[in-house]
């Protein structure tokens, strides 16, 4: 993948005639097959969207600065940058397996379409509904590469969407001391009812670090499904 040797030079983005940080691709010559990076890159860095350019295999090669300051607010993928795995950012299996889904239908499917899966991206005061949505970067009818656009479909105060509790660690740690929280939703399971699953601002807000992040059932329900734009 060009965008992942070395010799790596800044590219200019749409309207600017200095390089800009953060846009690097390799310091050869364009090519048919690295022109549709070229082209990738300079509509991503352009949109208002968080967005980002992956290869095949979901590692990230670049994101606009839409996609970092949405992180930075507990709304994206903040815990992997450029270079590292987008999976590895996801704390519940199921998003995860929805999102490996997502990328191989795309990537990999026949006849290369895009695809979406919405999911939540909830902070201590905000419920988020975003749709991810992964397209294929063509070089003639064949997959080089993916963009995926975060899209917020709704925001609302999160008393308006979960019945919150105000309540401390140590009312949800179980006995085995391992605390087990949603990573779509961020509800943590009860202790004395591993079915309930309740929405706690101050662990959504500091976790401890040895949280086990699960998907909770809603989630997996809701959340879990790969559509393409024309699927019925």
């Amino acid at each position: 993948m060009f965008l992942r040797t070395s010799g790596q030079l800044h590219v200019p983005r749409p309207g600017t005639s200095g390089a800009q940080p953060g846009v690097r691709m390799a310091g050869r010559s364009s090519t048919p097959r690295s022109r549709p990076f070229t082209a990738a890159i300079h509509e991503l860095a352009a949109r208002a969207d968080p967005a980002a350019l992956l290869d095949l295999e979901g590692v990230i090669l670049f994101e606009n600065d839409a996609w970092e300051r949405f992180a930075r607010v507990g709304g994206g993928f903040g815990e992997v940058g450029v270079g590292g795995r987008l999976l590895d950012a996801l704390p519940g299996e199921g998003e995860r397996e929805a999102v490996c889904r997502l990328i191989a239908r795309v990537g990999r499917g026949p006849g290369p379409r895009a695809a979406s899966i919405t999911v939540e991206r909830n902070t201590p005061d905000l419920a988020r509904l975003v749709t991810l949505l992964v397209s294929p970067v063509l070089s003639g009818n064949e997959a080089i590469g993916l963009t995926i656009v975060q899209r917020i479909v709704r925001e609302l105060p999160v008393r308006e969407v979960y019945q919150v509790v105000e309540a401390t660690l140590e009312d949800y740690r179980p006995e085995d001391g391992v605390l087990r929280q949603c990573g779509c939703c961020r509800r943590t399971r009860h202790p004395a009812d591993p079915a309930e699953w309740d929405f706690v601002p101050a662990l959504v807000a500091a976790p401890p670090a040895d949280t086990a992040f699960e998907t909770c059932p809603l989630c997996r329900e809701l959340h879990c499904a790969v559509t393409a734009p024309d699927d019925r």
